[in-house]
């Protein structure tokens, strides 16, 4: 084998013809010159934000590479070696801002941070063998050489090198607000569910996180499955975006339930004289509380001949839908002329109330004033109420 670093001793023989001999000690140091071999890991890919970032790591530190990353087989031809890795600085790793380049410290492993996004950046590694023989590569000591003199003598090393591109990857996540569910009367008049200012004012905005600064949240537009009276859904969805283009994948939407509420009054008018010539009556009118669309059809009239000093006479018939609840098919509720049953009909107005008790449900009233709480079934008295109770979601008056 070979033979080891150090102080060592060759000793000649020699004899003559006449059976004489000699000998004589020659002694001699072995030393390691021939530096290691470093050889670099040329198709190295760095992406930020993985798992070998540990939690003790610097602020800012978004990729950690250690030594043993860079390296691609480096070896001695003596023994054993040690690795190191050191990379350049081009700018501040925190601002961004450009600095006079300058190179890391040697260390285990180098970090990399959210400015080498998109930037080459050199780095070197070097390897140690242990040439001074102290079986710790990579460092200096006082050696005694043959003859008894004393000297520093270095472990022998050598660098290769590589630039990388550093990527980020990673998606950003996008957080929506919490789902909502309100009554329908409880948005503003003016409310647009296409307009999406309008919805982040009412019902908050989604928020995005990434491992790097500089991304945007964007509103999608929204899903509107709003029907004409106000009553469905809404569904925001939203889109985060890094700084360099990488887009969450995450399902990120909010719902917004909007509920129905049924709540109007109808006044249906008491009854009336005109000039015959130019007759101006009094009409039904209605009152939409909740979220209502009340539909008054052209009146039905039946004229009938003159049974005293009158010119003759008109029943008319109105009739007024609330298209928000009526299932299309049901009969009327007939509303009649004398509902406070005084044996006079027709000699005052006649309200119909419809007031929500429940999710999908309400009750109706007919009424002298228009106030359901004052003289309930009170019917002999001037002040009066009857409740209809539900009508089975008819809701076709006449």
């Amino acid at each position: 084998g070979g033979v080891p670093l150090g102080c060592h001793t060759i000793r000649y023989f020699a004899e003559d013809g006449c059976g004489n001999e000699s000998t004589i000690d020659v002694p001699f140091y072995v030393v390691d010159a021939v530096a290691p071999v470093a050889v670099c890991d040329d198709d190295l890919n760095i992406s930020v934000g993985g798992a070998s970032v540990p939690p003790s790591a610097p602020t800012g530190v978004v990729a950690r590479v250690s030594a043993d990353d860079i390296d691609e087989g480096s070896s001695d031809n003596c023994g054993p070696i040690r690795i190191e890795v050191r990379r350049m600085i081009e700018q501040d790793v925190q601002t961004c801002a450009p600095v006079a380049p300058f190179f890391t410290l040697w260390g285990d492993f180098v970090d990399f941070y959210c400015c080498d996004i998109n930037q080459m950046v050199r780095i070197e590694l070097r390897v140690w063998d242990d040439a001074n023989g102290d079986g710790i590569p990579g460092n200096t000591i006082v050696v005694v050489d043959c003859e008894g003199n004393t000297s520093l003598v270095t472990d022998n090393s050598n660098v290769c090198w590589l630039d990388v591109l550093v990527e980020d990857k990673l998606a950003p996540f996008c957080t929506p607000p919490l789902p909502v569910t309100l009554n329908c009367n409880d948005l503003p008049f003016d409310f647009d569910a296409s307009d999406t200012d309008q919805l982040e004012d009412l019902f908050g905005a989604a928020s995005g996180s990434d491992n790097c600064p500089g991304l945007t949240v964007e509103d999608l537009p929204p899903l509107d499955n709003v029907n004409d009276c106000g009553v469905g859904s809404i569904v925001r969805r939203f889109r985060v975006t890094d700084a360099v283009g990488n887009v969450s994948t995450n399902f990120c939407q909010q719902v917004i339930t909007i509920n129905n509420v049924v709540e109007y009054r109808i006044r249906f008018p008491q009854d009336a004289e005109a000039n015959c010539g130019d007759p101006q009556v009094d009409s039904v009118e209605v009152d939409e509380i909740g979220c209502d669309l009340l539909a008054i059809s052209d009146p039905i009239d039946e004229f009938f001949s003159a049974s005293g000093d009158e010119c003759y006479k008109i029943r008319r018939t109105y009739r007024v839908i609330n298209w928000c609840e009526y299932d299309g098919q049901s009969d009327p509720v007939i509303i009649g002329r004398d509902e406070d049953c005084d044996g006079n009909p027709g000699d005052e107005a006649v309200w119909v109330i419809v007031r929500p008790t429940g999710p999908n449900r309400t009750l109706a009233f007919v009424d002298r004033n228009g106030d359901e709480t004052t003289g309930f079934e009170q019917r002999s008295s001037r002040t009066w109420t009857s409740n209809l109770g539900e009508p089975s979601g008819r809701r076709f008056w006449a």
